[in-house]
């Protein structure tokens, strides 16, 4: 729940620029489908961000006390006010967004109602004709009935994984040293001072200590109450795995809403005669994205084929970092990359006309892109958190994205920015090469 009170924090911010630009574009709310209040931000988006941010929160705490060898209750106490305090500031953010009218729990839910059974003709276009025809729009019923079934396939694949993941054990050997991390720091409140193996005493295991993913799970035992393998074993996996899925279903929604389906929409909905193969293209587009689902889930569940497969990790080790690092951390990187080129050509916003990239004065010209910028510097923080090398494997595909981004859009400062993201991962590599 701090998460995504956290994650309203940037949420309520991309709401507010999208409905600025939208109205500086002149697109009225009609034309927005859903959303129809003027929120396209999917409702999912707080939990993700929330976890990027809070677990860039820890990593910048807990590293230095456990550098300076504080107590382990130090840590956990400073990190729990910050939490509140950054969901405090979560509430109050997403408060005044409602009283702006940037956000709306209503608007939210109708779009992750449209996502599961399509969308009726009064919410297409809030007149219930399609714009171009004046037919009538909407999801067909067929398409509707059709959608709700492969959800429920999905449904059915991802209650199979957890309650699998949740029953059963699997043995580990990285489990011997990670779990005794995190029970010795609440029994010994102490942090990578005593050998997992033994429970002796040792120098501080520097190489570990820059990825305390096992101190930050010995935090939720601490005060939710739970004993740390417990939590470990069987609560933590349910939790990451739904986190996980969720990134995959904005992963999804990014790419076949955001061009597969598109072209051909805009060059049939202004013509009359070929209405019905817009219509289909539309309805495409509905059931593409559970189907989708359905295909990460199967991959998931028959990627045991080798014991280093993301998969085999998702599944049977959901407590380690290196399986959030691989799972979650880098997909959440690919999901912001893709928004963010989305942004930086316009396409999250409106076309622009010739006139105004002439002029400089596109609307929704790459404002709001800081936002997906301080999410990617917590994204790469977090990649730390779960694994010492967490900072290379996301310096890496950033720099590849900066590259391309700067050649597409022949913007070449964009490589300057996409830098400035990967300072605090590189500065935990540096202290890694200098400590070790």
């Amino acid at each position: 729940m701090v998460p995504f009170l956290i994650g309203l924090l940037p949420y309520t911010c991309l709401c507010g620029y999208d409905q600025k630009h939208r109205n500086d574009a002149g697109i009225s709310p009609a034309a927005t489908g859903p959303g129809a209040s003027g929120q396209r931000v999917s409702l999912l988006w707080p939990l993700l961000a929330g976890y990027m941010i809070s677990w860039a929160a820890f990593q910048l705490l807990a590293v230095p006390m456990i550098l300076k060898q504080q107590k382990f209750h130090v840590v956990a106490t400073s990190y729990l006010v910050v939490s509140l305090i950054l969901a405090l500031a979560g509430i109050i953010v997403y408060a005044l967004g409602i009283k702006n009218g940037w956000v709306s729990l209503k608007t939210g839910l109708s779009q992750i109602k449209a996502d599961l059974i399509g969308t009726s003709a009064k919410q297409d276009n809030g007149t219930g004709n399609h714009p171009g025809t004046g037919k009538p729009a909407g999801t067909k019923t067929g398409v509707r009935l059709m959608m709700i079934l492969f959800w429920l396939v999905f449904a059915g694949l991802l209650l199979f994984q957890l309650y699998m993941s949740y029953h059963l054990a699997y043995s580990d050997g990285d489990d011997a040293f990670y779990l005794p991390v995190s029970v010795t720091a609440l029994e010994a409140d102490s942090m990578y001072l005593n050998n997992p193996y033994t429970g002796n005493t040792q120098i501080i295991d520097v190489r570990h200590g820059l990825g305390p993913y096992p101190i930050w799970l010995a935090y939720l035992a601490k005060f939710t109450g739970v004993n740390a393998t417990v939590m470990a074993q069987s609560m933590l996996p349910v939790v990451l795995i739904v986190l996980t899925y969720v990134v995959y279903l904005e992963i999804g929604r990014g790419l076949l809403a955001g061009s597969m389906f598109k072209d051909a929409r805009a060059k049939n909905e202004d013509k009359p005669e070929t209405h019905k193969e817009g219509n289909i293209h539309a309805e495409n587009e509905g059931w593409m994205l559970p189907l989708f689902m359905i295909f990460v889930s199967a991959l998931q569940i028959f990627g045991n084929y080798s014991f280093y497969t993301g998969a085999t990790f998702l599944l049977t080790r959901s407590r380690q970092g290196k399986e959030a690092l691989g799972n979650l951390i880098l997909p959440m990187i690919f999901l912001l990359l893709l928004e963010m080129s989305k942004q930086i050509q316009g396409n999250a916003v409106a076309k622009e006309s010739p006139e105004d990239m002439e002029n400089g004065k596109a609307a929704g010209k790459d404002k709001g892109l800081w936002i997906y910028y301080l999410l990617l510097t917590c994204t790469g923080i977090a990649a730390c958190l779960c694994s010492t090398m967490g900072s290379f494997l996301f310096v890496m595909p950033v720099a590849l994205a900066a590259l391309l981004f700067a050649i597409l859009y022949k913007k070449p400062l964009l490589l300057v920015s996409y830098a400035l993201t990967c300072i605090p991962a590189g500065c935990f590599a540096l202290l890694y090469l200098f400590l070790r």
